[in-house]
């Protein structure tokens, strides 16, 4: 890898390190315990989140594509907190006062299109399925299970570009686009990993929702935290990774 003068300088390379599969419920157990330190204010942290991720989806597929734009600017904020409170520093301040958040705000719009874009495609298949159970049950069921498939094949994707590009954003200063090709490139390395934490975030999600969804006033600060610990380990100075150039945004 080659900058233009020739020179690579080690703020124009990050480093992607393999982890093993069970770093994905470490990570989880990790978020549980960083929250522990300061819970009143994760908690209300996760409180406000909640309220405006519960009005903002009673807004059909527009509200679910803000709702993942609000989630990508949290995720910010929160690598913020979290690395401030592993300092000793007030995390509230930390996340109150980042540098430049204007790239952030650019990739949630990026999240807020692809969340778009994604909602509009799953009206358009579940519009089909049910046409089809018009014409015969088993056509519907076919469909449903293509139209699941296809689902899961856009989503993921979508979902391990996104998935530490928060923090590459305002941890390491990258731009939004070079943010969500070094994540993905981290989740495709440890896939295996990416998916138990993802499995286990739905899950716990899930039960958080169950539970009138007072729950995942404490479930969002812990995944948040947890992703925080996914990329500190897989972007952190490590040896025996990957080297991958990039050039910052000025």
């Amino acid at each position: 890898m080659h900058t233009e003068d020739g020179v690579v300088s080690p703020d124009k390379v990050t480093t992607i390190r393999h982890v093993s599969i069970n770093r994905g419920i470490e990570w989880i157990a990790a978020g549980f315990n960083l929250l522990m330190k300061k819970p009143a204010e994760f908690i209300i942290a996760g409180l406000v989140l909640c309220v405006i991720t519960f009005v903002l989806n009673f807004m059909p597929v527009m509200g679910s594509a803000m709702a993942v734009m609000v989630g990508v600017v949290a995720a910010g904020a929160f690598m913020l907190a979290c690395r401030a409170l592993e300092e000793g520093q007030d995390p509230l301040l930390a996340a109150q006062k980042a540098p430049n958040i204007t790239p952030l705000w650019i990739l949630s719009l990026i999240a807020a299109g692809l969340g778009l874009a994604v909602g509009f495609l799953g009206l358009m298949l579940a519009g089909g399925v049910m046409a089809a159970a018009f014409a015969s049950p088993m056509l519907a069921m076919g469909l449903g299970a293509i139209s699941v498939i296809v689902m899961l094949l856009i989503s993921i994707p979508m979902l391990m570009a996104l998935w530490l590009a928060p923090g590459l954003l305002v941890l390491k200063g990258v731009d939004p686009i070079t943010a969500l090709r070094l994540s993905f490139a981290a989740a495709a390395k440890n896939f295996p990993a990416f998916i138990v934490f993802y499995v286990l975030a739905w899950i716990a999600t899930f039960v958080g929702a169950m539970l009138l969804g007072i729950g995942l006033i404490f479930v969002y600060p812990v995944l948040l935290c947890a992703s925080y610990f996914a990329y500190k380990e897989i972007f952190g100075t490590v040896s025996g990774g990957e080297a991958v150039g990039f050039i910052p945004a000025p």
